[in-house]
């Protein structure tokens, strides 16, 4: 998938920013057209059916079948994006690991032999689980960005 077009382009051969989302928005007004072009739409679907991330009976789960161990961290590092607050954090992530949002609410994949989730609380509490399906729940508290998941922990086996 990302052989063609789209995120693997330096800009020099796309001709801009390859994830930049396209808008003709003026600062001082409103949407002026859609914002972002089909390609970037497509490359945001496709990262996220490699991420194995999906919707089944109102229930977050996540099938990295795609996912490619080489994928993931190869040292320590940081991750940083924007909660559901809009309040900027930073996620300290170990090697073997990869985060993404949804919703705002962070997911670390972690490369294990044993498939199982931790969702940790607002309350800092720690809710452990077998398999990579978020409870309902807790799904619902994401999508709703009710504040209640703080984040996900999913532990994972890919391909070589």
């Amino acid at each position: 998938i990302h052989k063609g077009i789209g995120v693997t382009k330096s800009p020099d051969v796309y001709g801009g920013f390859p994830t930049d989302p396209y808008s003709h928005t003026p600062a001082h007004a409103g949407g002026q057209q859609p914002g972002m072009t089909g390609q970037v739409k497509e490359d945001i679907l496709s990262r996220f059916g490699e991420l194995g991330v999906s919707v089944c009976n109102g229930q977050l789960t996540f099938r990295p079948t795609l996912l490619k161990k080489e994928e993931f961290l190869k040292s320590k590092a940081d991750f940083h994006y924007f909660d559901i607050y809009n309040k900027p954090v930073t996620i300290h992530l170990p090697a073997s690991s990869l985060a993404f949002t949804v919703a705002q609410v962070p997911f670390v994949f972690h490369l294990s032999n044993e498939e199982k989730i931790e969702i940790t609380k607002r309350d800092r509490s720690k809710q452990p689980g077998p398999g990579t399906t978020v409870p309902a729940a807790e799904s619902t508290a994401i999508f709703n960005r009710t504040g209640e998941v703080e984040r996900v922990d999913a532990y994972v086996k890919v391909s070589e």
